[in-house]
């Protein structure tokens, strides 16, 4: 099952936090699995058969995926520079490196929680611009039947309420997708792409098409993405309709808005540029990105 499922493997965030934690203050000391529960496994664990399996089939489960370093002394960081603060962007990077092999629209671990949330950003009812927010009874509306149907062997279905759409809102949280906004969500994906704009290499000036390209690259759940060529055909959401034209989703656009307040990145118009870019601002007006470039807090 998902991680989009709260009684499946690789769904506690919590459990997470807490073995990538340890992992890292060893400094890539090896660990072995047993060892590793027992350091963590409270002494007055819940009797339940559930509750004894979660932590093991959770540190199998994002060893397989490739989130640790798995040799035979056990398990540790991949890297020395790993730290609690550049988790939700290394389990990003892992979720979108394991869906190279297993396919977006066939996969059943973490290619549901990519699809689901490639569908939400790419409607603007969601963000500020639509002042919809997206909350646990509307997750499987918004997400849509695309959701691989394993258990009946064929077919799509959406997320369920009960017990996968909750896990959802914490995956698109904790991954930088969403941020609180009244009594729910809205679809924000700054977070996400400030774990990856070290990778894009910008140049002076980068031509905005060429920016969003190379975000699509890192985040193809975004604008031009991969994911958003898949998914957009499937999205049966009332009154939507794919973006045509040179226009910037309305969760990009808040994204690249809140870089430009915090000085991450920088925009410029060209007069009578063919190739510039439209950002919709969240109180419904439009502005034209010609050129990109790292703003003075990333200098």
């Amino acid at each position: 099952m998902a991680i989009t499922n709260n009684a499946a493997a690789g769904s506690q965030i919590r459990l997470l936090c807490m073995i990538d934690r340890v992992l890292n203050r060893r400094m890539g000391e090896p660990i072995s699995k047993t060892a590793l529960v027992d350091l963590l496994r409270p002494e007055m664990l819940p009797g339940s058969t559930g509750a004894s399996k979660r932590l093991p089939v959770e540190i199998s489960f994002w060893a397989k995926e490739g989130l640790w370093k798995v040799e035979e002394a056990g398990l540790s960081q991949q890297s020395p520079l790993c730290s609690e603060r550049d988790l939700p962007s290394r389990v990003l990077r892992t979720l979108i490196n394991t869906e190279k092999t297993v396919p977006l629209l066939m996969g059943t671990r973490g290619q549901p929680f990519l699809m689901s949330v490639t569908s939400v950003l790419a409607q603007d009812k969601y963000t500020l611009r639509g002042n919809g927010p997206l909350t646990k009874d509307a997750v499987p509306t918004a997400v849509g039947p695309m959701i691989n149907d394993k258990m009946a062997g064929v077919g799509r279905r959406n997320l369920n309420t009960s017990n996968e759409a909750e896990p959802f809102l914490d995956y698109a949280y904790f991954l930088g997708f969403t941020e609180p906004y009244l009594d729910g969500w809205v679809m924000d994906p700054t977070r996400a792409i400030e774990g990856v704009l070290d990778n894009l290499q910008l140049a002076p000036a980068t031509p905005i098409q060429k920016f969003l390209d190379r975000l699509a690259e890192q985040l193809p759940m975004l604008d031009r993405g991969k994911y958003r060529e898949l998914v957009e055909p499937l999205i049966i959401a009332e009154n939507w309709q794919p973006l045509e034209g040179r226009i910037i989703s309305a969760s990009l656009s808040q994204a690249l808005l809140r870089l430009e307040l915090t000085m991450q990145l920088t925009f410029n118009t060209l007069s009578d540029d063919p190739d510039d870019w439209i950002l919709q601002d969240t109180d419904g007006s439009q502005r034209r990105i010609s050129t990109v470039s790292l703003g003075e807090a990333r200098k």
